[in-house]
């Protein structure tokens, strides 16, 4: 596919499902996020998206590299809520749950959301959210980073994260149109954004909690302070985990990284 009938497609593909915002298609680019910040500080409107075939310098959460290799979905999306919205800690999960609704929906793949900010299949990572924020004078605006990895074969992937990641090809075996799958997630994403918009994080709560990864399993979180041991109870209405410890007592945690305990 040339430069100009990728960016045509993926232009035909998003502004089909929403006509209303705009759309900027990239080869290549250093970060789609750094990309999307620039369009929210010229003052973009919100659902304003980018995406780009390939990232040079693409991260994620904590300032960890995210392999961005061509066969893969790197977008960002411009949002401006409220900076007094109640949850706001809470957007990861909500972009999360769009990009795992538009999986399960349109892909039939069984997209799981690991909290904090990603996406498995089967216990491998398919996708990663990034939001970051900023305020300049009285432009206050968020960009929802996302990565999917979309037609990746496994050699694709680095080997020693070959065990733990997945794509969507891999999962189902069928080529994966890269326009079609960002259009998809652009909508979904802002369907779920919405939704958090105008009725809260606690209205989406049930129907995260149907497909939150490690519910009711035992897992160890990985929290600034050191890791903490305990039975994963679920996510409570602003977004932070809750922790069953040793001693029955239950702790709400901001942020950390989960995983399985195999004893």
């Amino acid at each position: 596919m040339s430069s100009d009938s990728y960016a045509e497609e993926i232009q035909h593909h998003l502004v089909a499902r929403r006509p209303d915002v705009p759309v900027i298609a990239l080869e290549e680019t250093d970060s789609t996020n750094d990309d999307a910040r620039g369009l929210a500080e010229k003052g973009f409107p919100e659902g304003t998206v980018i995406v780009a075939k390939k990232q040079r310098r693409g991260r994620g959460r904590l300032g960890r590299r995210w392999s961005s290799p061509e066969g893969g979905v790197f977008m960002s999306i411009v949002l401006r809520p409220p900076r007094s919205l109640p949850g706001l800690s809470a957007l990861p999960l909500v972009v999360g749950f769009g990009v795992a609704r538009a999986l399960r929906e349109e892909y039939g793949v069984p997209a799981m959301i690991k909290w904090p900010n990603d996406v498995l299949i089967r216990g491998r990572k398919i996708a990663g959210i990034l939001c970051e924020s900023a305020l300049s004078g009285t432009n206050w605006w968020i960009v929802a980073g996302i990565g999917i990895n979309a037609g990746m074969t496994a050699e694709d992937f680095a080997e020693e994260i070959r065990g733990l990641a997945t794509s969507l090809f891999l999962e189902t075996g069928i080529p994966v149109s890269i326009p079609a799958l960002a259009a998809s997630v652009h909508d979904h994403v802002l369907r779920s954004y919405s939704a958090f918009l105008q009725r809260g994080f606690s209205a989406l709560l049930p129907s995260i909690a149907q497909i939150s990864a490690y519910a009711g399993e035992n897992v160890t979180v990985t929290t600034p302070s050191g890791p903490v041991l305990g039975k994963m109870l679920g996510i409570d209405g602003e977004g932070l985990l809750l922790l069953e410890l040793p001693d029955k007592s239950i702790r709400r945690i901001p942020a950390g990284d989960v995983s399985l305990r195999k004893d």
